[in-house]
């Protein structure tokens, strides 16, 4: 009884820290980034609750209920698949946050220093990615401004959008925002937005609506830009027309426009008529019942879109009909995305000869003949949520990716599928009702197949003789919770590199392992494998060996050991991962493979148990341990459990972890991170101190560990204070000694920082404005630009207070979030800044000034 009320709590703190993890910041800008509905996002707010307010009367049933218990070991797997994909969602946006898909590095400015505007020499000012609230008082100073990419209108006078007039040399990008705050059209007509002949791009935004639809038409009219414009935003506008100069042939520059929740809207502007326009996209018009003649404007001059390469129209839910000239009024488009339209009836534009790829998702009344729209070029086709839409293979002889998911009517794929010849990647999803696959197979030169959530598919392999040649080209397979899908031998498939397997309810044992002849694969890399339910063993001299290098076992619940002789026969394999194995107890005799780099082992109670066995210091190359789940645990890792090559630890959901080994880390010389997960009873670290060789020390749902290791305040502090970062339940501390690389740099060192970084306990930034006085230009750019960056603050006032700030300024002021990096300052301004203010100039040497990498270096900080 008390293992199960241990089971349950846990279980119950786990839940928090995932809800936790989904309310996050981070994870709530990843998944509106992605234009994901919020719907979604409370409806599994909504399901954790639930599961939290059963999970007190599933832990007394579990003791007589063995369906319960069963359940609750479910629940436990799924948490810690959940949490494996969260952490997938934030190595995804770190990679976004790298490409700068989107901005929250410094989307905590907001304001800027109050007396910018004594800088009047000043050039450029960017501010790409900020999240500014309203912009220093009298703007209009500064006339030489060349780049202002931000503008956010304010209420007061000396803040409205009146203090742009004077910027006559804006060149670039410009966003302004908050036009809600614009009275009335003079106002507009004031920021002199048609003068401003060297601005490319153009975003108009409004953050509220004003109930006042006539004031928001005129001030959107009087926004009148130049016609050199060549990309215009133009976001939650409120008015129930555009002006008359949007769409209009003498735009001759526009290749980019974009409206989006301008809901009042009863129709579109005549963009047909814009000559150079390549990309459009319409997005969440709720007024929008018809897509008519107007939308091409006067066709009769001259072919409309003539220069149009995609076209997206997105969340249009009261779109009807969309009038279609058949003329060849899309002779260029290469994409065509039409999603979430419930409501369209219509077909779609025929005959696109360029068309590359067409995506159309959620488009449930639709009714279109893909044939009559695809061109010969079209080489990616994408159908989600669409059964209206019928596949023709004529005229798709170019395609290359095809994906079908959601469609609960398709009982069967057209024959034509085998003549689509260029057909590199299928994959279907979601089609409950789909019997089987063509009888003339799929096309001969596929390499990629995924099959997941078809019900009541039989067989991948056609009736016909020609089985041999139907899949000799097939690299990777995926099937997943296919019920009805029967083993069949994989020895047609050659060149399979990849395969994964999930859930099958026919494939469950070890004679559907042997009827598979998988050891018949010699090409193959990688195997995954979950839900052979009645796996007891491996089949002896039955799996692929010399290739492998990459090995997954989940949710095999019977599996009691691993294949024999692993480490002969897998002598490749880098990575293996074990998931809800309860059942196995060892690893196989001879140990694991001395090329594996990473282990990672959840929820395997028996094999966590005899953890002392694993003999893990025979693997020279292992560098990545992963720790889930484990009753029993109140320790780890024990002294001499994890090879000395050791780089990064994990520690997940230990409900009795109490502390770790001492010993065991100490001996662990590489190791640079490590991460510690859900562990509600850690009370607390080590007593001897950390790896010296440690870099960051991530901890996260573990309540007893932080007020002992708080910073300045708790009593154990100092035993972590020497590792240069540490994330601790989503703050970051961020000590002194990780700027000392920055410091001791040489021009153009990169240094890489978290990207978590919410919230900074650092260096105090009077400590800062003493190294600002330093002559050394690389410790000044690297160092402040650390500091501007890691607290997202960018409060230069701050640093700078010991400053008096000069009456102007001979170089550029930016604030900047570039593609590749987060965070930029130039040398020269802190130079030009320390001269103005009466400190000693910062001077080049003469090899400096010959180096054009030195002269203009910029210290950049990669997240």
């Amino acid at each position: 009884m008390a293992a199960a009320l241990v089971g349950g709590a846990f279980l119950s703190a786990t839940l928090q820290v995932l809800f936790d993890r989904l309310a996050s910041r981070e994870f709530v800008n990843f998944f509106r980034a992605q234009k994901l509905d919020d719907k979604l996002l409370r409806k599994l707010k909504s399901t954790l609750r639930g599961l939290n307010v059963l999970l007190d009367d599933a832990e007394d049933k579990q003791i007589t209920n063995l369906a319960v218990k069963d359940w609750m070991d479910e629940l436990k797997v799924a948490v810690y698949h959940a949490d494996d994909l969260l952490d997938e969602i934030a190595t995804e946006a770190l990679r976004c946050k790298s490409e700068a898909k989107y901005h929250s590095g410094s989307d905590q400015l907001i304001t800027l220093p109050v007396n910018l505007q004594k800088l009047i020499q000043l050039r450029h000012l960017d501010l790409t990615g900020t999240n500014l609230q309203e912009m220093p008082m009298q703007m209009s100073q500064l006339k030489d401004l060349q780049l202002l990419t931000a503008f956010v209108v304010g209420k007061s006078k000396g803040l409205g959008i009146e203090e742009l007039k004077e910027f006559h040399h804006l060149q670039r990008r410009l966003s302004i925002s908050s036009l809600q705050n614009v009275t009335n059209g003079m106002g507009a007509m004031e920021a002199k937005l048609e003068e401003k002949m060297y601005l490319e791009e153009l975003v108009l935004e409004w953050s509220s609506s004003t109930n006042d639809s006539q004031n928001e038409r005129d001030v959107l009219d009087k926004l009148k830009p130049h016609t050199n414009l060549k990309r215009l935003e133009i976001k939650n506008f409120g008015g129930t027309r555009f002006p008359d100069w949007l769409g209009d042939k003498s735009f001759c520059n526009i290749v980019h426009m974009s409206l989006d929740n301008c809901e009042y809207c009863f129709s579109l502007p005549p963009f047909g008529q814009l000559p150079s326009l390549k990309d459009l996209e319409i997005s969440r018009m709720q007024g929008i019942t018809k897509v008519g003649h107007e939308f091409y404007g006067d066709s009769s001059l001259r072919k409309p879109f003539q220069s149009l390469e995609t076209l997206i129209f997105e969340e249009m839910l009261e779109w009807v009909d969309w009038y279609i000239l058949e003329s060849g009024e899309f002779s260029k488009l290469k994409e065509l995305h039409v999603i979430k339209c419930p409501k369209l009836i219509g077909g779609l534009p025929k005959h696109i000869p360029s068309c590359v790829r067409l995506e159309i998702q959620k488009c449930s009344r639709l009714m279109a003949q893909l044939s009559n729209s695809c061109g010969a070029g079209t080489s990616e086709l994408v159908l989600n949520r669409c059964d209206g839409v019928e596949l023709g293979c004529r005229g798709l002889s170019s395609l290359t990716k095809l994906k079908i998911s959601g469609m609960p009517n398709l009982k069967e794929l057209t024959p034509e599928l085998c003549t689509l010849t260029n057909l590199k990647e299928f994959r279907i999803d979601s089609c409950p009702s789909l019997l089987s696959f063509p009888d003339t197979g799929l096309p001969p030169m596929l390499t990629h197949l995924s099959i997941c959530h078809c019900k009541v598919l039989h067989s991948l392999l056609p009736r016909s003789e020609d089985m041999e040649n139907c899949y000799k080209s097939l690299e990777t397979l995926s099937l997943s919770r296919c019920d009805a899908l029967k083993p069949m031998w994989l020895g047609f498939f050659p060149k399979l590199r990849s395969l994964g397997i999930r859930f099958c309810t026919n494939f469950n044992s070890i004679t559907d392992l042997n009827m598979l002849g998988l050891q018949n694969l010699a090409s193959l890399e990688s195997l995954f494998l979950s839900g052979f339910s009645n796996l007891i063993s491996f089949p002896q001299g039955g799996l692929p060996g010399l290739k492998l290098t990459n090995f997954r076992i989940r949710q095999c619940k019977k599996l009691e050991s691993l294949p024999e002789g692993m480490h002969a026969l897998f002598p490749s394999l880098q990575s293996l991962e074990l998931v809800g194995c309860r059942e196995i107890k060892s690893f196989p005799e001879g140990g694991l493979p001395s090329s594996l780099r990473s282990l990672e082992i959840q929820n395997c109670s028996k094999l966590t148990v005899r953890r002392r066995e694993w003999d893990l210091q025979r693997l020279p190359s292992l560098r990545h341990f992963r720790l889930v789940g484990g009753d029993g645990v109140e320790s780890f890792p024990e002294e001499g459990l994890l090879p000395a090559t050791l780089m990064s630890l994990r520690i997940d959901y230990l409900p009795n972890l109490k502390s770790l080994n001492n010993r065991g880390l100490q001996l662990l010389g590489s190791l640079k991170y490590i991460k510690i997960l859900g562990c509600p009873q850690l009370q607390s670290l080590v007593e001897e101190g950390l790896p010296t060789s440690l870099f960051m020390l991530e901890f996260f749902g573990c309540p007893m560990l932080k007020p002992r290791y708080l910073k300045g305040e708790g009593q154990d502090w100092h035993k972590i204070a020497c590792v240069p970062v540490i994330h601790m339940d989503g703050e970051v501390i961020f000590d002194q000694l990780t700027l000392r690389p920055a410091m001791d740099s040489q021009p153009g060192t990169l240094y890489v920082l978290p990207h978590s970084l919410h919230k900074l306990i650092g260096p105090a930034f009077s400590d800062i404005s003493k190294v600002v006085q330093s002559e050394h230009v690389s410790a000044i750019c690297s160092l402040v630009a650390s500091i501007q960056r890691s607290t997202g603050l960018w409060r230069l006032q701050e640093v700078l207070s010991h400053y008096k700030w000069p009456e102007y300024l001979e170089t550029d002021f930016v604030f900047v979030e570039c593609s590749s990096s987060i965070g930029l300052v130039t040398t020269q301004f802190l130079a030009a800044f320390s001269t103005a203010s009466g400190k000693t100039s910062v001077q080049f040497s003469e090899s400096e000034e010959s180096d054009p990498d030195v002269r203009n270096f910029y210290y950049l900080l990669f997240v």
